[in-house]
């Protein structure tokens, strides 16, 4: 009854933050009257002691939607030096009756763009990303010995179609992550955006450039901004749901040249051999020195 809820947040300031909740009536009972009903209670982050609150969602009405929303003084917000996070207490009711529940973690992630450039917390941000393959059976042994350097250096990790629990992990421990969604069937990939779009730590969905998402593709995944891949051999036509371009470096000039007059925020990409994330970062860093001299990009992966 709940899979295709949406949690998600409106425009935050130091001041206030409106998270809501959204339900389109179609997946729902009929003519039945239906509320969804909660709390919003939090903040809580691992590393810092927080007095949380617990504030009621007020249900609205639409033609199309269920929609409640809560408004939220003084709030903290998602970040991998701090990763506050809130959590989402609801009922679906239908006729006076309970119908369904979920507790579900809440994220405000100030994570946009301007222009060409992306913005984190108001400023401008230069994305650097690594790679990473994780093994299932040794996953929390792996994200503790990535963890801290990520989180400190704010380093987003590269991961193709991360679960929930690592969703879950990198959440707490602030770890930006980008989603590789380049390999996912069609047929899935409007599904997984949706659930990749409730962690707080996913801040990027990649998406192949040949893959035509529905016009609502934002509004099915709200404040998860999508980036389309480019090959190294391709030229940038970015699709309509593109928010930013992830670029293949092969020739730092030609790079460069074909990027001119791309109008949204451009990331660069250098796959580089398995390592350790201390030489990953280090390539990472190598790969914005090899393309200083051709221009000043929102983000180099590697």
């Amino acid at each position: 009854m709940f899979e295709s809820l949406e949690l998600f947040h409106g425009e935050a300031t130091p001041a206030e933050a409106r998270v809501y909740a959204r339900l389109p009536h179609g997946d729902v009972l009929g003519d039945m009257r239906i509320e969804i009903v909660g709390n919003l209670i939090g903040p809580s982050c691992d590393f810092a002691h927080t007095l949380p609150a617990r504030i009621p969602f007020v249900q609205h009405r639409s033609d199309d939607r269920l929609l409640a929303e809560v408004n939220i003084p003084d709030p903290c917000f998602w970040t991998p030096e701090l990763p506050f996070l809130y959590r989402a207490e609801l009922e679906l009711r239908a006729g006076g009756g309970l119908s369904a529940k979920i507790d579900q973690t809440v994220g405000i992630r100030r994570l946009g763009i301007r222009g060409k450039s992306l913005f984190f917390e108001g400023k401008r941000f230069v994305l650097r990303g690594i790679h990473r393959e994780f093994e299932i059976s040794n996953l929390k042994s792996e994200l503790d010995r990535d963890a801290p350097l990520a989180r400190e250096s704010w380093t987003a990790l590269v991961v193709r179609s991360p679960n929930d629990d690592l969703c879950d992990f990198a959440s707490r421990r602030g770890i930006l992550l980008v989603a590789d969604q380049t390999q996912v069937d069609l047929g899935t990939l409007v599904p997984q955006l949706r659930r990749l779009a409730r962690c707080p730590a996913v801040a990027i969905a990649v998406i192949a450039s040949d893959v035509d998402l529905p016009a609502e593709s934002h509004d099915i995944a709200p404040n998860l901004l999508l980036g389309q891949q480019i090959a190294a051999s391709e030229s940038i036509g970015l699709r309509p749901w593109a928010r930013s371009a992830f670029a293949e470096v092969s020739d730092p000039a030609e790079f460069a040249r074909k990027t001119t007059d791309c109008t949204l925020p451009i990331v660069a990409v250098r796959r580089a051999a398995n390592a350790s994330i201390e030489q990953s970062r280090s390539a990472c860093d190598a790969l914005q020195r090899d393309l200083a001299p051709h221009g000043d990009f929102a983000g180099y992966i590697v």
